[in-house]
């Protein structure tokens, strides 16, 4: 399309008269004759132009709130066929995905409240995401659900539902790469979803055991990254818990804070002992300790040392830096690197 092709080239710095200039077009893109017609790729392409708009209006939205939820759903119908490469419209769609990544014009869903569309979204995600894709399509898939679950205000069981059918222990069907995305997704958002992802897996009718070690380590606050070679790295797993000679290491109870109305708080503090009971019932296990001991220590803050989290049962060894050789050879004063 030619408008598309044209709309690629206009920047977000553009002047209010380009952007005015663009209205016909704009008004013209969202007519039920392009936005519903029943070719396939008339319609993505007509995605792709309104894709492009809304990068040139951001941070602002091109059209009205009914009209933006029309365009949105449009939007996400593209990602479905994102698993097709052979499809005439796939870079297309990939550019879509993309700019909606870089726009960060999902967030737009939230504040409509358009909760179904967005699990949906995920879904097309997951479903799609393959090993062939283009570079820009794994990542922008992980920032866009990585920034919804970071903006919403509150995280419903059924946004979190296509992300832990992945990383079911026992689902055979999804693919190595949509579990990837899912536990990449879920360590990215772990101190968001703290709150909430325990709730979802009992609300299932689950236990963490039904899933891979992520998504216990991030109901337990022990997610970590290592950038270096980008794997992840769960806490209260044998044989990886370090710390070096001189750290400290606290132990702690995960219990806070309950507010609301009377009948939310008793709620929230009932499920917070729940949750309490199930770490102490954890930390137990793992380290060997009696499970009065452990309330017994959570009963308030308490820091070790190297030795003494080595005794208790907290890490299973100290690890030691690498001396630096006396003989290593020493650079001269005023050199600098490169």
């Amino acid at each position: 399309m030619k408008v598309e092709k044209l709309l690629s080239k206009v920047d977000r710095s553009s002047k209010r008269s380009m952007i005015d200039a663009l209205r016909p077009s704009m008004r013209a893109l969202i007519k039920d004759g392009l936005s519903k017609h029943s070719d396939v790729d008339v319609k993505v392409a007509v995605a792709s132009c309104i894709s492009e708009i809304t990068r040139i209006t951001a941070p602002d939205a091109p059209y009205d709130d009914n009209q933006i939820r029309d365009v949105f759903k449009l939007i996400v119908s593209t990602f479905e066929g994102l698993g097709d490469q052979s499809s005439r419209s796939y870079a297309k769609r990939a550019s879509i995905l993309e700019t909606a990544s870089k726009v960060r014009s999902c967030v737009i869903m939230l504040d409509l409240e358009c909760d179904a569309l967005i699990v949906e979204m995920f879904e097309h995600f997951l479903k799609s995401v393959r090993d062939y894709h283009l570079d820009s399509v794994f990542p922008s898939m992980g920032s866009i659900m990585v920034l919804v679950i970071e903006e919403s205000e509150e995280i419903p069981v059924e946004m979190l539902k296509p992300l832990l059918a992945r990383v079911k222990k026992d689902n055979t069907d999804v693919l190595p790469i949509a579990r990837n995305l899912s536990e990449r997704v879920l360590v990215k958002s772990a101190e968001r979803l703290k709150p909430y992802l325990l709730l979802a897996v009992t609300a299932l009718g689950e236990s963490l055991d039904t899933y891979t070690k992520v998504v216990s380590a991030v109901c337990k606050g022990t997610t970590a990254t290592n950038e270096n070679n980008d794997e992840n790295t769960y806490g209260l797993q044998e044989g990886q818990r370090f710390a070096m000679p001189l750290s400290r290491v606290a132990l702690e109870s995960s219990a806070g804070a309950a507010r609301g109305q009377a009948d939310d708080i008793q709620n929230e503090a009932n499920e917070l002992l729940r949750i309490r009971d199930y770490l102490f019932k954890e930390l137990a296990e793992k380290t060997g300790q009696p499970m009065e001991q452990v309330h017994k220590d959570l009963s308030r803050i308490k820091r070790f040392n190297a030795q003494e989290a080595l005794d208790y049962g907290l890490i299973d060894r100290i690890v030691r830096p690498p001396r630096i050789k006396a003989d290593a050879p020493q650079k001269e004063a005023g050199t600098c690197l490169g």
